[in-house]
């Protein structure tokens, strides 16, 4: 009985077809302004500055490549060293050690302590009068130099020793009895702080010290 009911309704549609028509939504308009919409944003996506369209594209295993060419080739690294400007050559920084050439003209004119106090220990008065070079004084010669003295000694003989600052004899000469002066050609002597002594077989009689510096060098 319940079926027989139900059975004209659900053989009856619930629209019309006129109803149907009006109830039914214009699909090609909203399909055309669908596809407009989706043409706009495609057209946005790939002008813009950060689409995947404006980056640079790398093949695969380049930057392994570059990373290797950047470790064998040092100077393709960019750092802050090249920009700062370089030392002088001649400018020396304060406190640096000096050149191995002014250490060593700096020892070749150090005084040496053995002669020095050897030299002050001589208070007596000798029986010969040093006349040059003069003693007290800091005789600086170039080429040659002269040794002259006065008075006479008690031996035949004197012997005149010219000496380095590392007491190392560099010439010795004998003096003739009544022989009271002796000239020695240096110009081809190194430069520096040289002793010198006349004595005889028992005594020293005198020990003095002179400088040579070559007249290139004072310029």
């Amino acid at each position: 009985m319940l079926f027989k009911r139900i059975e004209p309704l659900l053989k009856k549609p619930p629209f019309s077809e006129e109803e149907l028509k009006k109830k039914r939504p214009n699909l090609p308009f909203w399909a055309s302004l669908a596809a407009i919409g989706l043409l706009l944003w495609l057209v946005y996506f790939f002008s813009a500055p950060g689409s995947l369209m404006h980056q640079p594209t790398k093949q695969a295993g380049t930057d392994s490549v570059e990373t290797k060419q950047e470790a064998n080739n040092p100077s393709s690294i960019d750092t802050s060293t090249k920009n700062k400007p370089e030392q002088e050559p001649n400018e020396q920084a304060p406190f640096s050690t000096p050149p191995k050439e002014d250490k060593r003209k700096m020892m070749a004119f150090a005084e040496n302590p053995n002669l020095e106090n050897m030299q002050r220990s001589l208070l007596r008065s000798p029986p010969i009068g040093i006349r040059n070079p003069a003693p007290d004084t800091n005789a600086v010669v170039d080429r040659e130099i002269v040794f002259s003295w006065e008075g006479q000694a008690q031996e035949d003989n004197m012997l005149l020793e010219v000496l380095n600052n590392q007491e190392r004899i560099i010439k010795e000469q004998k003096i003739p009895l009544h022989q009271s002066q002796l000239t020695l050609n240096v110009e081809n002597w190194p430069e520096g702080l040289y002793y010198w002594r006349l004595m005889g077989k028992r005594e020293l009689y005198f020990l003095g010290k002179f400088k040579i510096i070559h007249q290139g060098s004072r310029e």
